[in-house]
């Protein structure tokens, strides 16, 4: 018995984490939620009421990271500087997802940061129906509301999400081309070429975790912005190892020092322009990008 709840756990595995990081922003406690699944799936309880594995595997999923989730919500509250999600590596494969160009759009810094503004409710009801397809009668299951409670949760995130979300996105290859061209300018101390890649109301927001020098306030405006990745290239005390890689769907310059991952910056980017440059430079959050 244990053989075929290993098998079918096994099988849902890789959804089950494109479901928990998409809710939490974080891969450790996505996979620490999906374990706990696998702990409860053994249960006698469990193995009576298992007769569809992802439905039901996906509901547990979803109810742990809404507990997760509130306690986030509560641990953020008290971070030191801006939060970012972890960076998750999407150049290997269908790790998250089929791929697809929703999977990997729903995958954006850009997008996560959005969903961190909505309530664990909405956040849930609005993924599991934007972007696993799922009905308002199958959501209220999970999350034991009525359809008209559903669909008023996913209205209000949809509107949400669509009121911030970047509506021309570049193609991948658009998007290699800029982040080499940001990089290229930053380099060369430019503050005025930098600036004017920039949106106008283009932010910066750097994820230290309170561990490792960064900003501890969002920078705002192309010029502001401009002067801090500048400075950033100057007084960097290292010469670092660069490379880029694609993160979270789209090319992101990695950056290592002593063997180790220091960090990561990722561009969002709209009409051409950078609205967003976020740098996660949190060891927790980078360190599974090390090679094994």
């Amino acid at each position: 018995m244990d053989d075929d709840l290993l098998e079918a756990f096994e099988a849902e595995r890789q959804h089950l984490v494109a479901v928990a990081y998409r809710m939490l922003g974080s891969i450790a406690e996505a996979e620490d939620v999906v374990q706990s699944a696998w702990v409860k799936l053994r249960t006698q309880e469990a193995r009576e009421v298992v007769r569809e594995p992802r439905a039901y595997l996906t509901t547990v999923v979803v109810r742990l990271a809404l507990d997760s989730l509130r306690s986030a919500r509560v641990r953020r509250e008290k971070y030191v500087g801006p939060w970012l999600p972890e960076p998750v590596l999407t150049e290997t494969g269908a790790a998250f997802g089929s791929q697809g160009p929703r999977d990997l759009s729903s995958l954006s810094f850009a997008f996560l940061i959005l969903l961190e503004a909505l309530s664990p409710l909405e956040r849930a009801a609005f993924l599991l129906h934007e972007v696993f397809d799922w009905t308002a009668p199958e959501i209220g299951r999970v999350l034991e509301r009525d359809d008209a409670a559903i669909r008023q949760l996913v209205s209000r995130a949809r509107a949400h999400v669509s009121d911030g979300a970047p509506r021309f996105p570049p193609s991948k290859e658009a998007h290699q081309n800029l982040l080499n061209g940001f990089l290229t300018t930053m380099a060369s101390g430019d503050v005025n070429a930098l600036a004017a890649m920039l949106a106008a109301d283009a932010v910066v927001r750097s994820d230290g975790g309170g561990v490792v020098k960064a900003a501890r306030k969002v920078v705002r405006g192309a010029e502001h912005c401009a002067k801090l990745l500048v400075g950033i290239m100057r007084h960097m005390d290292f010469v670092p190892e660069l490379t880029v890689r694609e993160l979270n769907g789209v090319p992101c310059l990695v950056w290592r020092q002593a063997g180790q991952t220091a960090g990561v910056l990722t561009l969002t980017i709209e009409d051409a322009r950078v609205t967003a440059v976020d740098l996660v430079l949190s060891p927790e959050k980078i360190r599974h990008l090390d090679p094994a």
